[in-house]
């Protein structure tokens, strides 16, 4: 009685075969979109490091008067920090 209730959920090679193909390719998947999320967040830092850059180099050598720079500077301070916290999962 008891291994005829194992024999129903017991499954055949064939079912075996697709649930590990079924598994790895959603794996593959995962892999791909957390890597091209990853390229994303880097990309996007990458620019906003950039400007920010760019900005303050600007600032320092003058070519910026004040006003302007307090009224154009529309980064938000905290981008980098934020895609920091979630390129590295950090949370605070």
């Amino acid at each position: 009685m008891f291994e005829d209730c194992i024999a129903k959920v017991t499954l055949t090679e064939d079912k075996v075969d697709w649930l590990k193909e079924a598994f790895k390719e959603r794996h593959k998947n995962t892999c791909q979109s957390t890597q091209n999320r990853v390229l994303r967040l880097q990309t996007e830092y990458n620019q906003a490091n950039t400007r920010l850059s760019k900005l303050y180099d600007l600032k320092l050598d003058g070519g910026i008067p004040d006003e302007i720079f307090k009224t154009n500077n529309h980064i938000d301070p905290n981008l980098l920090e934020n895609i920091q916290r979630v390129f590295y999962g950090r949370s605070n």
